[in-house]
């Protein structure tokens, strides 16, 4: 211990200042009353960042998802799923890694962030991108699932990739007995090249224990019903192999936030309609925010068809009071609870973000709260421009992938798929802007080896995989540009992240009992699941299988080494044969549910090549259960076709006999169909399954059946099934039928639209009585009635031709206000705006865009029409009707919100259940809302069209270029729309870079027009090396082959000097890989002191060494050290105890009160201390004659002076003489003996009383006498 000490001296310190501050904060804490609260939400104050859509192994190929980026703002649940559920977009809330604790944390200001890691050796590199260095473009495609079920059987994923934090969330209703069962799986393109290596738990902030990569926790809440946390840090190894096929091992941390807690079972779902036509989602837990990022062409027309549902068990107790949105522009408003269609708009920089709160409110134990969830929607208008590639699979099979702008995208090819390697590939823009994009360059990068040049918009180009390698990254970066409206370039980087394997696979095959032959087919890295085996089709419960390689000359050379087979049921690994035909027998958990049978097959080449394939055999009893199923539906119910229907449903298990529950039925146990169509679970609604149905209508006739069909299956193996036969009815005329939105589009004119009102749609109503009744309040009389919500726009400034029945055609129509006065638009007549035909095209077309702005959309629309040979007229003030502005102006409807004009009368048309009815305003016949066809035939709607389109509250510029010959040659590329002339094109061979004047920086240059093309950016600098230079490198940027020197920035390696001889420090530039050697010295020993029971010496501590220092060996020198009450040695520091088992024993003879002698039987080590008095031996005593009087007698130890005071009046007078004082002794009162007078006749007087002086002064050194 004290060596310990003598090494860390600073250490002894610190915990002397610990110690007095414990007890001082022992006596504060009650006096200030401190208690302990609740912890505090661990990641609450988490900087969360957004994360890279990744594969994690979903699909063939691994193409990473292709989904808005959703993250959670405040605490959290993680991205969490059933395993049969739609993949939802990007994973909620994530953040870098770190060890959670129960008390909130302070975020640290220096963590970085994942792909931007601070060198652990500490030596001070710059970070990825850092002065202009190129970042990684190989992510690691790699994420790790937690499996989990809730609510018994309903299984989980949790999914957090590399080098993050997820937070989940889990209720004490989802895992009743509080058993947390989970399951660990990498997935991801990198998943094949990865291995758990180690997994760790820690509970409350509490020291982290081992774990398995399937377990179970047993999760309980704190005192008083208070959270608890659970972290779950899992480390992998990756191993990432290099184009000379060297390897590279990376280490990298997952860590799962599980929060348990006893608080409601509810989250807010909110769902929209994509283009697509999925539906996307977000998922909120009580007082929360979550985002998303959603895109212009995510969403059709802009036009956002939503949804809000409340799921949970606590759903049936809840219920929406109110749904509001603001927006960053200033704009809110209210949305329907239920769901409708809502427009969404750009401000002026093309972005938006909306904030949507649910206020919701629960009853539960008779209490009702009100709980608020939100949703951050951020919403941007962008080029539509993707980059597909496409390679050619088994020289016949075309393969794409899309990417967009600056974003990334992984797939995996096989060595199978080439032909020798030889990728044969084809590069196209796509998207509604790509004709103003163009690419520029391409080059493919192997891991560790160098860019090779790619040929545009084809080729081919040669992949390899180094010897000893089952698989390499490639990276295919394309660089393309886009041409802005304004004329300016905007540069784009797509990247495609190719992970090259081998062709080895796995197959698996066995035999059920029935002479069914199964076959699972796995590929290197990959998991499969097999279909569920039951015992009635194994001979008890054994399986018999053979493991098979595949792969042709791939897998030639190539050996099973091991295979093992972990069975959930036991919770057990076995390590089976790889030879022939196997068996093993399945089983089931103890409790008799579906049990996991997860083979892992092991292979490797002679080159060393190492493959892996997982495949999962499930196993489940045959139940003889009997299965029960409720719904709210029975048999012959009357539905009314082409509408929504409702059905809630519960299932459950019970034994046969005595009718106990075995199993409540989840979502994943059940399958619902409607005339065979599967149709998703909504979710739960008080315990029970809800489904949404909408019955379809004969073709003929007024009525026809419906087959409902639902079958339940338990973990159990207990199935069950129920069909019901449901009578459809034909929509009778005024029935509700659904519901639609509507609302007034007013863009053309710089108005804007309306908020959209929700309609109910009755069967046999047309499109004009919904126009009546949401627009003017109208009473429609029976069958229609009223409209729930109206415009109330007056019916003073309406005006139509025909009749709600036949013909009808809206005119006009008018808020009240004075609409057109405040329109953004032209009137009256050209003249009133100095255009004039003396004037010449250009000098009006400038008037033009002297008005609304050379670059505003409005311009290009007015230019439109004027070029149309459209003359202006007149407007109404209180409303807008046809005719108004130009003689082609008037009133459209729209289907859907977006350009689709139906070619009947709104008196024609019937509204559907889910229908958009837009009423749109156009000055052009329609030209200028999207509508081309409108002013002539479907086949010259390209001519018709106008460059601008001007729907649902934005104007979308899209020129229509067509070359013009100018009277000198020069060629002028112009739209033939608004007459506006193209930008220059900026022609790659007219392009070149230029240094910026500081020359920190460059730019291109456009020398066809003589402008710059793009702002500065910051170099993107290359390093070489330079022959006979040590102290600097050369950069170059890639773009304007700008030269400057730098000084190395070197890292130490090595330094291969011993403590004996000489060697070189090894130096290593970080950027151009220089390495600098110096000369160093011997390091000589370092010292380290060891010790046995009776000898000390040293040792060198360096582990290549490890020498004994010569002359350094003693025998043990021991001193009393009174601070650790022990004996010290004084030549190592090791106390008698350290090192030696021996108890010192006392020499009894040789000691005295003021010196020990002692001796240890053990190591003969002999022990002496001296110190006054301080020893329970006997004193040496001595008379003190000098001191001793009649009545005292005084001894002193001559050893260490220790006196003995024996006090008795006279009894030493014969020994020592009394001290008289006027005749009479001072300590006995004897009196003095004198003559005697004969004659006296005066009686003696009497003894005085004892005298009370103290002891005479002894200070003086008195003479001793031995006793």
């Amino acid at each position: 211990m004290n060596q310990f000490f003598e090494k860390y001296p600073w250490l002894r310190t610190m915990l002397c200042g610990l110690m007095a501050a414990a007890l001082l904060l022992s006596v504060l804490l009650p006096v200030l009353r401190l208690q302990r609260q609740e912890p505090e939400n661990p990641i609450r104050e988490e900087n969360i960042q957004p994360v890279e859509p990744l594969s994690f192994g979903e699909a063939e190929g691994g193409t990473r998802l292709s989904a808005p980026e959703q993250t959670e703002d405040g605490p959290g649940g993680g991205q969490t799923q059933p395993e049969n559920a739609k993949q939802p977009t990007a994973p909620e809330e994530t953040d870098p890694i770190q060890d959670p604790q129960p008390a909130q944390p302070q975020e640290d200001p220096n963590q970085q962030q994942p792909g931007n890691e601070v060198p652990s050796d500490g030596m001070g590199e710059t970070q990825p991108g850092e002065d202009g260095t190129e970042a990684d473009d190989g992510a690691l495609d790699l994420g790790l699932v937690l499996s989990w079920k809730r609510y018994g059987s309903e299984r989980y994923r949790s999914l957090c990739p590399a080098n993050r934090t997820v937070r989940q969330d889990v209720r004490t209703a989802q895992i009743p007995d509080g058993q947390f069962g989970y399951e660990l799986e990498l997935q991801g393109l990198d998943a094949g090249s990865a291995e758990i290596i180690a997994v760790q738990i820690a509970e409350n902030g509490g020291n982290a224990v081992p774990a398995d990569i399937r377990g179970g926790i047993a999760m309980r809440l704190g005192s008083d019903g208070a959270d608890s946390y659970y972290t779950l840090q899992v480390q992998a190894s990756v191993t990432r192999v290099l184009e000379d096929g060297s390897r590279r091992e990376e280490l990298v941390t997952f860590a799962f936030l599980l929060v348990y807690s006893d608080s409601l079972d509810l989250e807010a779902e909110f769902q929209w309609l994509c283009a697509d036509g999925k539906m996307d989602r977000m998922l909120c837990q009580p007082g929360r925010q979550i985002s998303a990022a959603l895109h212009e062409e995510d969403i059709p027309e802009n036009l956002l068809q939503y949804q809000f549902r409340l799921r949970g068990e606590s759903a049936g107790d809840a219920a929406i009071l109110s749904a509001e949105y603001r927006a960053e522009d200033g704009t809110g408003g209210t949305l329907e609870t239920t769901g409708g269609t809502w427009m969404l708009q750009a401000a002026s920089d093309g972005k938006n973000v909306y904030t949507i709160t649910l206020l919701v409110e629960v009853t539960r134990g008779g209490q009702t709260r009100q709980l608020t969830f939100t949703f951050r929607l951020s919403w941007q208008e962008v080029q539509e421009v993707t980059l597909n590639l496409t390679w050619i699979k088994n020289s016949t099979e075309a393969q794409t992938l899309s990417c967009e702008p600056d974003g990334q995208v992984s797939a995996e090819i096989r060595r199978t798929e080439l032909r020798q390697g030889e990728l044969q590939y084809r590069l196209g823009l796509d998207g509604k802007n790509a004709a103003q994009a163009s690419l520029v360059s391409a080059g493919i990068q192997p891991e560790g080896g160098a860019m090779q040049e790619l040929a545009l918009p084809n080729g081919s180009t040669t992949l390899t995989i180094p010897d000893g390698a089952a698989a390499i990254r490639y990276v295919l970066t394309v660089q393309a540009r886009c041409q802005r409206s304004d004329g300016t370039l905007r540069n784009m980087t797509f990247t495609y992240v190719l992970r090259y394997s081998g062709g080895v696979g796995l197959e698996m095959q066995y035999t059920l009992l029935d002479g069914t032959v199964k076959m699972v087919r796995c590929a290197n890295g990959q998991s499969k699941t097999a279909e569920t085996v039951y015992s009635d089709e194994l001979e008890d419960g054994v399986l018999p299988f053979t493991m098979t390689l595949t792969g042709g000359e791939d897998a030639d050379g190539v050996q099973i080494t091991k295979v093992t087979c972990f069975q959930s049921g036991n919770n057990r690994m076995t390590t089976l044969s790889t030879d022939g035909a196997v068996t093993i027998p399945l089983l089931v958990h103890s409790d008799g549910s579906e049990g996991e049978n997860q083979f892992k097959v092991t292979a490797q080449a002679a080159g060393g090549e190492t493959y892996t394939f997982t495949v999962n055999v499930p196993y489940k009893l045959r139940g003889d259960g009997i299965v029960k199923i409720e719904t709210s539906l029975d048999e012959e119910t009357k539905v009314l076709n082409g509408t929504k229907i409702t059905m809630t449903m519960q299932a459950w298990s019970e034994k046969k006999d005595d009718g106990t529950l075995i199993a409540r039925m989840t979502a994943s146990d059940t399958v619902v169909t409607l005339d065979g169509e599967t149709l998703r679970c909504d979710g739960t609604v008080g315990g029970r399954l809800q489904y949404t149905m909408i019955p379809e209508n004969p073709e003929t006739g007024d009525e026809n059946e419906h087959i409902l069909r639902i079958v339940c299956e338990d973990a159990y193996g207990n199935r069950g099934e129920k069909t019901l036969t449901l009578r459809g009815e034909r929509t009778r005329k005024g029935q509700p039928a659904g519901w639609a939105s509507i609302y007034i589009d007013m863009t053309v004119l710089g108005l804007g639209t309306t908020s959209a009102i929700r309609y109910e749609v009755l069967s046999g109503e047309t499109a004009s009585y919904a126009v009546a009744k949401a627009v003017w309040g109208e009473d429609a009389g029976e069958p229609f009635g009223t409209a729930v919500e109206s415009f109330g726009w007056p019916a003073s400034e309406k005006s139509y031709s025909g009749s709600f029945d036949l013909a009808f055609y809206l005119e006009k129509l008018g808020d009240g206000t004075d609409m057109a006065a405040r329109s953004n638009a032209l009137r009256n007549s050209w003249e009133n705006y100095q255009i004039s035909p003396s004037n010449s095209k250009e000098e009006n077309l400038a008037k033009i865009d002297a008005v609304f702005g050379e670059t505003s959309p409005y311009a290009a629309l007015w230019r439109s029409i004027y070029l149309a040979g459209l003359t202006l007229n007149p407007c109404h003030q209180y409303s807008i009707g046809q005719f108004d502005y130009t003689p082609a102006s008037g009133w459209l409807y729209s289907i859907g919100g977006g350009t689709n004009y139906p070619l009947k009368y709104l008196s024609d048309y019937e509204l559907r259940d889910g229908d958009v009815l837009v009423l749109r305003y156009t000055l052009a016949g329609g030209r200028d809302v999207g509508d081309a066809g409108a002013a002539g035939s479907k086949d010259t709607a390209a001519s018709n069209a106008f460059c601008v389109t001007a729907i649902n509250g934005s104007l979308t510029v899209a020129h229509q270029w067509t070359t013009v010959v100018n009277e000198d040659g020069t060629e002028q590329k112009v739209c033939a729309s608004c007459g506006k002339i193209e930008a220059c094109d900026h022609p790659t061979e007219k392009l070149e870079y230029r240094l910026s004047e500081d020359e920190t920086k460059c730019y291109e240059f456009c020398l066809k027009c003589g402008k710059p093309v793009t702002e500065a950016e910051e170099h993107k600098w290359t390093v070489e090396s330079i022959e006979e230079n040590a102290e600097q490198h050369r950069k170059i940027c890639k773009n304007c082959k700008h030269e400057v020197l730098e000084d190395h920035r070197f890292k130490f390696i090595e330094d291969t000097a011993t403590c004996e001889q000489a060697g070189q420090t090894v130096q290593r530039c970080i950027q151009c890989e220089y390495e600098k050697r110096t000369p160093s010295q011997a390091t000589g020993h370092r010292p380290s002191k060891r010790a046995d029971a009776k000898e000390h010496w040293e040792e060198c501590e360096i582990e290549s060494c490890q020498k004994e220092i010569e002359g350094s060996r003693a025998a043990h020198s021991y001193q009393w050290d009174a601070g650790w009450n022990d004996w010290t040695c004084t030549g190592c520091g090791f106390s008698h105890s350290d090192v030696c088992t021996g108890t010192p024993e006392s020499d009894e003879s040789a000691s005295t009160c003021s010196h020990e002698e002692l001796h240890c039987s053990v190591c003969g080590a002999e022990f002496r201390r001296d110190a006054q008095g301080a020893f329970a031996y006997p004193h040496s005593y001595v008379v003190s004659s000098e001191e001793c009087t009649c009545s005292h007698e005084v001894r002193v130890c001559s050893v260490c002076r220790a006196r003995d005071v024996t006090e008795q009046i006279g009894a030493f007078a014969d020994r020592y003489p009394h001290h008289y004082e006027n005749g009479e002794c001072i300590y006995c009162h004897a009196h003095e003996e004198g003559p005697t007078d004969p004659g006296s006749t005066t009686e003696p007087e009497p003894e005085p009383t004892p005298s009370t002086d103290p002891e005479p002064n002894l200070g003086e050194t008195p003479e001793y006498t031995e006793e």
